[in-house]
Parts: structure tokens; sequence; C-alpha cells
């Protein structure tokens, strides 16, 4: 068991790594997917961080519900984490990676704020695919002014 990655960006979560540094959008070039399945071809703080979060058994997103969605730049994060997950699937004309390169089962979101629906149909569409089999949701602290 490899443990838990806490991913935030909120510096009170005391997690392994915050998400306050610029965090590129996906560019959807598919090279997670294809040519280096799991790997982001783009550099940005969160690119080393991704081998530690795939070699986790549970990723904690940790972040507050900004309408339907977590805040930037959390968005981004885990719009980057979608298409990687997709690397352990057949999408498009990829060969899926081998489950067992990555210990990622689980991913509990723990949101500050009140969650809807949209959040969380929204959150599963983008984010329990691939190695992911559960994910589940936590609303427990409040909004900070």
């Amino acid at each position: 068991m490899q443990g838990r990655y806490v991913l935030a960006d909120d510096p009170d979560a005391g997690p392994d790594f915050l998400v306050t540094s610029k965090i590129r959008r996906c560019n959807g070039c598919s090279t997670c997917i294809t040519s280096s399945p799991g790997r982001c071809s783009q550099y940005d703080a969160l690119s080393p961080e991704i081998p530690r979060i795939l070699s986790s058994d549970v990723l904690v997103i940790d972040s507050a519900v900004d309408g339907d969605m977590v805040r930037m730049p959390m968005r981004k994060a885990v719009e980057r984490l979608s298409n990687i997950f997709l690397a352990w699937t057949d999408a498009g004309w990829n060969v899926p990676q081998d489950i067992g390169k990555t210990s990622l089962r689980e991913i509990v979101v723990s949101c500050a704020g009140e969650g809807s629906e949209e959040f969380e149909h929204y959150m599963k569409e983008m984010l329990l695919k691939g190695p992911v089999k559960r994910i589940s949701f936590e609303y427990k602290r409040k909004i900070k002014n």
C-alpha cells in the first residue's frame, strides 16, 4: 500500500502538495495517452507530482466548490489527470496500459462548500476512468471568506 496523496489548493489543508503554482491547461496533444502513456508532455508544478499521484492508492482532491466545479487551478489539474487516466483505457487508438503500472484506484473529493448533483456528475465523468475504480465525496469544511 502506497498511501494517500493530497492534492490541495488550500494551504490550511496540510497537503503533500499545494496547487498554488501556475498549472497549465491540457493542450490536447494526446501524448499522455499514446506515445508517453501516463505522462503529460507539459512541464509545470503539477508535472513532478503526477508519478507520486499514480503511485498512491488514494488521491484526495482538497478544494472548494466554485459553482459546479472545483476552483482554479485545481480545475486544470483535474482536467490533466482526466486525460492521463485515459492511458489505462482503449481511448482512441492507444493500447491500454497494464493496470499494474499504477496503484491508484480511489479518489476522495474533499470539498469546502456544498456539492450538487451536477458537481458530482462532472467530477465522476472527469476522474472515474482508467485505473480509478471508486470516487467518493466529502463536504466538511466551510468556505473561507
